[in-house]
């Protein structure tokens, strides 16, 4: 491994605090979309017959998806059917995936009365209640998506449903992460949410989307054809800094609740085309650090058969591998040519187990089906690509004392006999 290089490293991340009590250490919200990376949004709950399959779940994870969007119909999941929400979540909890529940409510967001507003924050009071003390690895996504209705045109009824839904949560979870909503889904509205809302909360990002469709061949602001041209590629570039400028202005990080590869409506795209925009959306997503979930589980997995053999499948490998340029990276590529990042394809590592992930004095290795030839270099990168700390591993189990070190993220790269792992610490 090369010092002083930048090395990113998305990896799978392992949360081993189900529950915690109210001196528990909590996840602000920057070290949350850290650890959110890059998930599958799920129609489980979407409709009123529940469809929730654990063994889509672990597939989810073992493909090396980080988060799941839970997109629940609030009309169907409230009082007594709360408990099949529940379900879900706990069974994210304890496959160690963030689980980010997500309010659906169509006609009540084209309705938008008093009554539907009381309606909206007593379904999230009620889910609150639910899901205190669950771990900090559960995320409340306010909306899903506000279309062209009441809350999208009206700013103040939007605020103030908002308010309201995070006022009463705040009130029984204080820090709870909860997602706000774009009003109206592009990043260039998140300047519409009421600052008032936010300022001092450390426990919030915004969700914003462009592509819940795909691209397209529209000539508009979708627009993507053949391997994307300049015009095209900078659509997205353009609106990713618009999210990344309101992050600086605001200090609330965002989140990129939904997109496709493919045109789903006019399918305009030939599978090349799509995969050419699903690398560049993966890359730039990943340079400019902002986690995301693609729509949906239904289009790369058949639920019936428990296979990834849906009509998009052969994408799935593609959502969750690092490119540069345009190109896959293994770990072999410690010195990129032309970059200053080192990205990792092996983040899956199952072998590599960090204990706990949020940590302050102690942390314990532990390194399965490995025999040590030779001693094993553990490093320690700050977020700045810095060496922080070296050690020597002799054996599959160890503890490691990492009370010198400032809090802060950690990237941790294990080599041993010609194989490297990662894994990632956040110390408080």
């Amino acid at each position: 491994m090369r010092t002083g290089l930048l090395i990113i490293v998305l990896l799978y991340f392992i949360s081993v605090q189900k529950t915690y009590s109210e001196d528990s250490l909590s996840i602000t919200a920057n070290e949350f979309k850290e650890i959110t990376g890059r998930g599958i949004a799920t129609s489980w709950l979407k409709k009123d017959k529940f469809k929730f399959n654990y063994t889509a779940l672990k597939a989810i994870k073992e493909k090396g998806f980080k988060n799941v969007r839970i997109r629940t119909n609030a009309q169907v999941y409230t009082g007594s059917r709360i408990d099949e929400l529940e379900q879900v979540v706990d069974a994210c909890i304890e496959e160690d995936i963030i689980a980010i529940i997500s309010w659906i409510n169509h006609n009540a967001e084209e309705r938008a009365n008093e009554t539907d507003k009381v309606n909206y924050v007593n379904w999230w009071t009620e889910v609150a209640r639910t899901m205190k003390g669950k771990s900090f690895n559960l995320a409340f996504n306010l909306f899903t998506e506000i279309g062209n209705n009441p809350l999208r045109n009206d700013i103040n009824k939007y605020n103030d449903w908002t308010r309201r839904a995070v006022d009463s949560i705040r009130s029984i979870d204080p820090q709870r992460i909860i997602i706000l909503s774009a009003p109206a889904k592009k990043s260039s509205s998140l300047i519409n949410i009421a600052s008032d809302i936010y300022t001092g909360d450390n426990y919030m990002l915004a969700e914003w989307h462009l592509y819940a469709s795909g691209p397209n061949k529209g000539g508009g602001q979708k627009n993507w054809e053949g391997t994307g041209s300049s015009s095209d590629r900078a659509n997205l570039i353009s609106v990713v800094d618009i999210a990344l400028n309101f992050t600086k202005n605001s200090g609330i990080p965002t989140y990129f609740g939904a997109w496709m590869p493919w045109d789903n409506i006019n399918n305009s795209l030939s599978d090349d085309e799509t995969m050419h925009f699903c690398k560049f959306f993966i890359e730039t997503l990943e340079i400019k650090g902002i986690p995301w979930s693609v729509n949906a589980l239904n289009h790369f997995y058949d639920e019936d058969q428990n296979e990834w053999t849906g009509p998009r499948s052969f994408l799935v490998d593609t959502l969750v591998m690092y490119y540069i340029n345009g190109k896959p990276v293994t770990p072999s590529d410690t010195n990129t040519q032309g970059t200053s990042l080192t990205y990792y394809s092996k983040v899956n590592s199952n072998e590599f187990l960090v204990r706990p992930n949020f940590v302050t004095e102690n942390i314990q290795i532990q390194i399965s089906d490995v025999k040590f030839k030779e001693e094993g270099n553990l490093v320690f990168y700050n977020t700045v690509g810095l060496v922080a700390k070296t050690i020597k591993l002799k054996d599959n189990n160890s503890v490691i004392r990492i009370g010198d070190l400032q809090p802060g993220i950690y990237f941790l790269i294990l080599s041993v006999n010609d194989n490297i792992y990662s894994q990632r610490i956040i110390i408080k």
